[in-house]
């Protein structure tokens, strides 16, 4: 297996989560639902658009498919991800998930609408994760009724090729859940207070 796979593989062992919903079904939560799947984990990609799911799906195959003829993925993770991947075009699907990680693209008011929607059918104690990349964790957080249970987490591109990039939280998950969940080191992230953007967008404003 793929050191880069191996080590994904050992994160999301090591986490406390059953559930996951990935909310958007583009390249990134497509790839990041597909990365839950083949590890073990429960998971519901969610898109309103249902060509979209269904594009998701086959590409996530197609991937899957090369990776085992090159050796760097398993028979076992391809079966896991067929067992493990399912498809919604309601969030009221995302019930039971202990992890939702949104992956929709840079609109604020788009966020703002989905983790609003999200406090109406999750339970109090999941853990919201937005990808972004370029808006404020404490802005969105504040659109949750549990910023709390609120973080940023961003995979780069090809999620199945490349490790977690930069994580932020806020103070009740920093040490308490996310990064020991998502690094088997605490190098492997840059963990960073959530006031501020990612580092290359500050740079950038």
């Amino acid at each position: 297996m793929d050191t880069r796979l191996r080590r994904k593989r050992l994160i999301l062992m090591a986490h406390p989560f059953k559930t996951v919903g990935v909310v958007g079904a583009g390249t990134m939560g497509a790839g990041i639902a597909q990365i839950c799947a083949q590890n073990g984990l429960k998971t519901i990609l969610f898109d309103l658009d249902q060509a979209a799911l269904s594009k998701a799906l086959a590409t996530s195959r197609k991937m899957l498919a090369k990776g085992k003829e090159k050796g760097k993925v398993t028979q076992a993770e391809v079966t896991a991800f067929e067992s493990n991947i399912d498809t919604a075009t309601e969030l009221k699907n995302l019930s039971g998930c202990d992890l939702i990680i949104e992956a929709v693209p840079e609109d604020m008011a788009l966020k703002k609408k989905i983790f609003t929607e999200l406090d109406g059918v999750t339970r109090k104690d999941c853990v919201l994760v937005s990808n972004t990349s370029s808006l404020s964790i404490t802005a969105l957080a504040s659109f949750s009724l549990h910023p709390e249970q609120f973080a940023g987490l961003h995979f780069f591109n090809p999620v199945a090729l490349m490790q977690v990039g930069l994580t932020t939280a806020t103070a009740g998950l920093h040490d308490a859940q996310l990064i020991p969940t998502l690094a088997r080191k605490q190098d492997e992230v840059d963990s960073m207070t959530t006031a501020h953007r990612f580092p290359a967008d500050e740079a950038l404003a």
